[in-house]
């Protein structure tokens, strides 16, 4: 059984979610959020997009990233730390980021460029 205060936590977290939805021009809008446990999650927010996009740009990406991590910002900004809630959403806002640099050349610093496998993970110094 889930406490209150874990009820209280998964609904900020969720409300976190949807409120960076809300703040994205970019983001697709919100059609559920909800505290029910479902899997290993103790609630979710879900954005279903209007229509089927092949294509991103940087800034609807960026826009992916915020709404992964709003959760985790409402835990921290409410309770003043953030709790293991948000593991799937770290993971997600790291696939997210980690493509954007590595396979589409979206990084400011590294320009147009596109790591594959073959050289090596381009976040682990050489050794």
């Amino acid at each position: 059984m889930i406490s209150e205060q874990e009820k209280k936590i998964t609904a900020y977290h969720e409300g976190g979610h949807a409120l960076a939805a809300w703040a994205m021009p970019d983001i697709e809008p919100i059609y559920k959020v909800t505290i029910l446990a479902r899997g290993r999650t103790g609630g979710h927010a879900v954005a279903v997009p209007e229509e089927d996009k092949g294509l991103r740009t940087r800034s609807e990406m960026i826009s992916q990233l915020v709404f992964a991590m709003g959760g985790r910002a409402a835990e921290e900004l409410v309770f003043r730390e953030p709790t293991t809630g948000a593991v799937s959403d770290i993971e997600q806002a790291t696939k997210i980021a980690r493509a954007m640099v590595t396979e589409f050349g979206m990084s400011s610093k590294l320009g147009a460029v596109k790591y594959g496998t073959e050289h090596g993970d381009p976040f682990l110094a050489a050794r």
